[in-house]
């Protein structure tokens, strides 16, 4: 069977605490297998075809907010389009120097238009880039990420609607996990 990721924007932060095992749980009793996770940021392995991926989107959102109380945006990509992010994602070059880059993903609910992407592309700075491939916004930058122009909220208030960003490292080992 074919493996996805569930990306669960915001858990775990701003005082809304779910242990991971409280979330397998929840996606068990709702009929998913295979499932797992990894670190406690929200990210959620479980079997699912390509053509369930955006069902269980809307799926697991409802159950996040009538189990948790609250919503949790959850963006899925399948084992091949994380593939397919990893692949490239290794390949793209940012311009910026130094050994201190760091590589960051917001995953986006829908790919932007053509006019949105030259906007989100304007946010490069001496010290940052973005650069955005379909569903994905690759982020990098020289400083600490808290110290950056570029966020997540700032990404999802000009979208209007929701990312979540993840450490490239993090991405990686998921595709990892999603080829074993």
């Amino acid at each position: 069977m074919p493996r996805a990721v569930a990306f669960l924007r915001a858990i775990n932060v701003g005082g809304r605490f779910v242990k991971m095992e409280r979330v397998r749980t929840l996606a068990e009793g709702a009929g998913l297998r295979g499932v797992s996770t990894y670190i406690q940021s929200g990210n959620l392995l479980f079997d699912c075809s390509a053509r369930a991926a955006p069902r269980f989107e809307v799926e697991l959102e409802a159950l996040w907010k009538q189990e948790l109380g609250w919503e949790v945006a959850t963006l899925v990509r399948t084992a091949k389009q994380l593939a397919a992010l990893h692949a490239e994602g290794e390949t793209l070059a940012h311009g910026l120097k130094g050994k201190n880059v760091r590589h960051y993903v917001s995953l986006l609910r829908a790919e932007p238009s053509a006019e949105m992407a030259q906007t989100l592309h304007s946010w490069s700075y001496a010290k940052e880039r973005t650069l955005v491939r379909g569903r994905e916004l690759h982020f990098w930058c020289t400083i600490p990420s808290h110290e950056a122009k570029f966020t997540n909220a700032r990404l999802e208030r000009v979208l209007k609607s929701p990312a979540t960003t993840r450490d490239w490292k993090t991405i990686a080992a998921l595709q990892s996990l999603l080829r074993a």
